[in-house]
């Protein structure tokens, strides 16, 4: 499938909630569809990228894909709120998601993505506060951050930064 031909698909298969997210289920369900984005999402990331890190839950979905695509390792984070790591040290970023809520983001000290170079990969963006806690996240362990990508954004105004600095790849925009 062409990128113009994933970005048709998307529109007419993606129904947004009540509170403006979209259900991503359908997309990861559809095979040829799922595996077009990841083909999208990896290219021109071949023999660049160490790690792709991704937030819990459904970005792992694709961050696994992703770096299994790439011949990556996968270093996923948790969301606190619904984990915690037993007796392990770890390093927490916090932040405000969408809704404004407080949220956090926590791997172990021992992450194994720490100084390598990475490809932070989520479903979509809203705000885009979660990507900036996720670059954070690196940051502090020294990561090289290669890029971003995500199957869809609703544009802001740090979206489109990152759009126009060729850092994030995005595949279909919101409006």
């Amino acid at each position: 499938m062409t990128e113009n031909e994933v970005r048709e698909l998307l529109n007419e298969i993606l129904i947004r909630d009540e509170d403006g997210k979209y259900d991503l289920l359908p997309v990861y369900a559809n095979r040829e569809l799922f595996s077009s984005i990841v083909d999208i999402l990896s290219e021109g990331f071949e023999g660049k990228v160490d790690y792709v890190i991704a937030p819990e839950a459904m970005g792992w979905v694709l961050g696994v894909a992703v770096a299994s695509r790439l011949n990556a390792g996968f270093a996923g984070v948790r969301k606190l709120e619904n984990s915690s790591y037993l007796n392990q040290d770890i390093c927490r970023v916090i932040f405000m998601d969408h809704k404004k809520e407080r949220r956090s983001f926590g791997v172990p000290l021992t992450w194994e993505a720490k100084k390598k170079r990475v490809l932070i990969i989520d479903d979509w963006i809203k705000t885009g506060s979660q990507i900036q806690a996720l670059i954070s996240l690196c940051e502090r362990f020294d990561c090289r951050i290669q890029g971003i990508g995500v199957i869809g954004a609703d544009r802001k105004d740090l979206i489109s930064e990152w759009l126009n600095s060729k850092l994030l790849r995005c595949i279909d925009i919101g409006e």
